[in-house]
């Protein structure tokens, strides 16, 4: 199942989870807690024509607040456009994680 975050749906401040997986059965799941801090923030990306995303980690965010365009990008996660199906908001994380719990209770994801 992809996320349904799209360009248009992103809000700078908000949570968002990048979620992945350590293994192909879909058991083990990597889930990065990230604050969205905005689209294109590197003069690099309009100047490729490109549509970069910028997230900021959460320990990051508690720490130093909000990283803006005129901050340091050091240490940013960039999610290009076309990578979006990896980002989910609290309620698309919920129900990916459910349906692999229960996948996996009905031995469907194991081998």
């Amino acid at each position: 199942m992809a996320s349904d975050t799209t360009e248009g749906s992103l809000v700078v401040g908000k949570t968002y989870f990048l979620l992945g997986y350590f293994d192909e059965a879909l058991r083990l799941p990597d889930i990065r807690t990230q604050v969205y801090a905005g689209k294109n923030l590197a003069a690099e990306d309009t100047a490729h024509g490109r549509a970069s995303h910028y997230f900021q980690g959460a320990e990051s965010f508690v720490r130093n607040g909000l990283r803006s365009k005129s901050s340091s990008l050091a240490g940013m996660t960039v999610v290009p456009a076309d990578s979006l199906m990896m980002v989910y908001g609290w309620d698309a994380l919920i129900r990916e994680l459910a349906a692999n719990w229960s996948k996996q209770t009905r031995g469907e994801v194991f081998d």
